[in-house]
């Protein structure tokens, strides 16, 4: 990526940066340098600024829906392929209805929204090419691995998160760390139950078991643990265990989470250097 579009990106990623702006003449010589720059690299500056990020991941899209892949950059073409809703790591092979950069200094907040929403991208994933709405992307996430688990840090606070085993329907477990080595953990799945018992077994011992009701969404898709004594607790007995299986009404034969390595996740997704 050049330089002078990494300042570009730097600036459209942190508009909290604009609270003591420059004098208008510093925003037309830096233009100026941009555009001169470009010129004698042989590319616009509406071409750089549709450059973006190296790679996508796909937002708004909750699943069984998926996102069209289209031959053109119009809802009106062709489609030639689907992706999933939770697909990562889109190659961005750049995009289109991106404003240059002395527009975007003339937006107002609103006016970036739309511009983002009448995107078209053409991406690549998993071997084909096409175009996708850009409404539907987000720079790709920065994610670290430590074993089962994932660091992801799309925004701040980063979170850690693992996908469970064993289970009818996928299960993804979610620690959001907390103040005072508290966390809010998080459980999705399609169909959670709104009555029944949740257990937790650790390394084949049950070390907790309660009513499902009170964590549970309206929608039945998430249930959550806020921090507090017991999901301290929790988490500390996680800290000390190999495996835990959760089983509740739906998923008797229990989902299983492997626990090497959290605290090492953890520590890294509250290090203020990620």
């Amino acid at each position: 990526m050049p330089p002078c579009f990494s300042l570009l990106a730097f600036r459209r990623n942190n508009p909290s940066r604009d609270h003591a702006k420059p004098s208008s003449s510093f925003y037309l010589w830096l233009f100026s340098v941009f555009t001169a720059l470009f010129y004698l690299a042989g590319v616009s500056v509406a071409d750089a600024a549709a450059d973006g990020p190296d790679t996508w991941d796909v937002v708004n899209v909750r699943s069984p829906d998926v996102l069209n892949v289209h031959v053109e950059a119009s809802a009106r073409s062709k489609v030639i392929a689907s992706i999933p809703a939770d697909a990562r790591g889109l190659r961005n092979l750049g995009c289109t209805g991106t404003p240059t950069f002395a527009q975007w200094l003339e937006m107002t907040a609103a006016e970036r929204a739309r511009s983002g929403r009448a995107r078209w991208c053409r991406i690549s994933y998993a071997g084909l090419e096409g175009w996708v709405a850009g409404r539907f992307l987000r720079e790709a996430s920065r994610e670290l691995i430590f074993g089962a688990w994932t660091v992801v840090c799309r925004d701040r606070p980063c979170v850690v998160e693992q996908t469970g085993l064993g289970g009818k329907r996928q299960t993804k477990l979610r620690i959001e760390p907390a103040a005072a080595d508290n966390a809010t953990i998080t459980l999705f799945n399609k169909r959670l139950p709104r009555q029944g018992v949740l257990s937790i077994h650790m390394d084949g011992k049950l070390v907790s078991s309660g009513p499902i009701a009170p964590l549970t969404s309206a929608d039945g898709r998430h249930l959550k643990m806020t921090p507090d004594d017991i999901t301290a607790g929790l988490l500390r007995n996680m800290r000390q265990h190999r495996t835990m299986v959760l089983s509740f009404p739906g998923e008797t034969a229990g989902v299983e989470f492997h626990l090497e390595h959290l605290d090492e996740a953890l520590k890294s997704a509250t290090d203020p250097a990620r």
